[in-house]
């Protein structure tokens, strides 16, 4: 959750375009060097290695990826939701990080936080319940990436009686069990589990 770790993310997703550089070079050399470059046998499986680090670095490769996941968890119907016995819940698990500044910790929501509160807000006015922002605390515990969200989800038209906050939570196993603990969920609610796609298969 530290900037220090985000800045490392960054740059490891910057490799593919550095491999790209690097593989496209030798196809070069080893097509236009003499049958007797060391590069020369090996032209061909460096072109094709060529191709396939594109073709796996584009965005359609991700997002054919990510389709697959998200075809995997059945998304119920505004009808499945809305006709519960018990009470509503709409669970959010977090998406954000904070930093370290000379006035204290900063929260910073990920595209995750903030696409996550969007659908949480639209989703409750859609089936109404309540919706719980789960996890994320600063280390003083004076805030957390629940709370920031939360605010934000105010700020978009969520009644404050309507949001539910878990702070204390720092991963995925947490965010359910203390919620879970927390807000004395039973089996006679229902609870509608909200997070990004690449997230699924963790959180479900």
């Amino acid at each position: 959750m530290r900037a220090v770790a985000t800045d490392l993310m960054h740059l490891l997703f910057a490799v593919p375009f550095y491999l790209l550089c690097l593989l496209m070079t030798l196809a070069v050399l080893a097509f236009w060097r003499s049958r007797q470059s060391m590069l020369y046998p090996w032209r061909y499986p460096l072109l094709a290695a060529l191709m396939l680090t594109y073709v796996l670095s584009v965005p359609a490769f991700s997002n054919a990826l990510v389709n697959i996941l998200e075809d995997t968890y059945a998304v119920p119907s505004l009808e499945e939701v809305g006709n519960t016995k018990g009470n509503l819940y709409i669970v959010v698990l977090t998406g954000g990080w904070f930093r370290v500044t000379p006035e204290g910790y900063e929260i910073k929501l990920a595209s995750a936080g903030w696409e996550r509160t969007w659908a949480a807000v639209k989703l409750w006015k859609q089936t109404g319940g309540s919706v719980i922002f789960s996890g994320a605390p600063l280390p003083d515990e004076s805030d957390s990436v629940a709370q920031a969200m939360a605010r934000m989800a105010q700020q978009l038209g969520l009644p404050k009686e309507r949001v539910l906050v878990e702070t204390l939570s720092r991963n995925t196993h947490e965010n359910l069990l203390f919620t879970q603990r927390r807000f004395h969920l039973s089996e006679d609610d229902t609870v509608v589990l909200l997070t990004s796609a690449l997230h699924l298969p963790r959180s479900v």
